[in-house]
């Protein structure tokens, strides 16, 4: 069995073995949680540390993306959750700073009195405009130049992989940092067959 974002009373008895996927860091707190597990699954060596129980390190995959810019005017992107973590009225900010007139924003609102208190402005003023989620991760990169991200936690910066992927150029911070290692879907595949031992 392997659990996400559960937080059971006890080991599933029925299970041969538990694993815990951990892909978070303050929202779910491992030392907080009674065990349950066997072992867990985290995605980078920074977010083990920080979470300060032993597991296994499991990169997430990334999705196979190639480097097709087709637009030659430089479009600001920011990518990801509109939420307080992610920083997003941050990231806008950052952008226009450096000279961009308007930034596409792609993701949900998953924080509705941050969006309010800290982005709302900017989308009234058309300094960011919201694309929502896009299931094609390959489309978002070939509509931009350049991305900005600004979050103030990580656990694998998913983007950063993307943006060098595609030949995009990132703007980060050093809080969105993780050190994480890039794998190819085979090793990934590899690292779970032998944490579950099949």
């Amino acid at each position: 069995m392997i659990a996400h974002f559960l937080k059971l009373p006890q080991r599933p008895e029925a299970s041969k073995k538990v694993i815990l996927a951990c892909h978070e860091k303050d929202v779910y707190k491992v030392k907080d949680v009674k065990p349950f597990w066997d072992d867990i699954a985290y995605v980078s060596n920074s977010q083990m540390f920080w979470q300060g129980v032993p597991g296994t390190v499991i990169p997430n995959v990334i999705t196979p993306l190639i480097k097709s810019k087709v637009n030659s005017k430089n479009i600001a992107g920011i990518i990801g959750s509109i939420d307080r973590n992610k920083n997003t009225h941050v990231s806008i900010q950052r952008a226009l700073d450096d000279g961009f007139d308007t930034v596409n924003l792609y993701g949900m609102v998953t924080d509705q009195e941050y969006y309010k208190e800290s982005v709302d402005a900017y989308v009234m003023e058309g300094k960011a405009i919201i694309k929502g989620y896009e299931t094609s991760t390959q489309k978002i990169y070939d509509s931009v130049t350049d991305v900005y991200h600004s979050s103030l936690s990580e656990t694998f910066n998913l983007i950063k992989a993307e943006c060098l992927s595609t030949g995009t150029e990132y703007h980060g911070v050093e809080s969105a940092e993780t050190a994480a290692e890039y794998l190819s879907p085979e090793k990934v595949l590899t690292k779970w067959k032998k944490l579950l031992q099949i």
